[in-house]
């Protein structure tokens, strides 16, 4: 069977604003697919398809908070007590999760990033025949090592 439920308030701009904030933090169109989420204390960290977006909603309230417009596709997202990692296909975005400001580009100059994450004070990530150790806080290369 197939039930429909419709819910007003007293008042239409109480409805006004509940429906646009849902519109804002909501995906809705069915063409854009979730690639990787992440959670924390205070929000939820969506990435869609790319090129897409991530869009980052207030866990409390369930209202968007930022929306980050991306041009490459998205693989993953990582987070540590200070900063969002983004992987994209062919770079690392970081930003500051107090203000979500981008604090650094790592570009892969043509090299494909297949997964990147925080552990302890290291960023490690793998591109194509290699994988890279970054420190945390400077964002200096610590190591590489190639494989084959």
């Amino acid at each position: 069977s197939f039930y429909i439920l419709f819910f007003f308030f007293n008042d239409t701009a109480t409805t006004e604003i509940y429906t646009l904030s849902l519109h804002d933090a909501l995906p809705i169109s069915p063409c854009k697919r979730v690639n990787c989420m992440v959670i924390d204390s205070s929000y939820l960290y969506v990435g869609h398809g790319g090129p897409g977006e991530i869009r980052i909603i207030d866990l409390n309230t369930e209202f968007l908070i930022k929306k980050i417009e991306t041009r490459s596709d998205i693989n993953s997202i990582s987070l540590n007590d200070k900063f969002m990692l983004i992987a994209f296909t062919d770079k690392i975005q970081i930003y500051d999760k107090s203000s979500f400001k981008l604090v650094k580009e790592i570009s892969e100059h043509g090299r494909e990033v297949n997964d990147c994450i925080f552990q302890d004070s290291y960023i490690i990530y793998s591109s194509r025949d290699q994988v890279k150790i970054i420190d945390s806080q400077s964002f200096e290369l610590l190591k590489c090592i190639k494989y084959k």
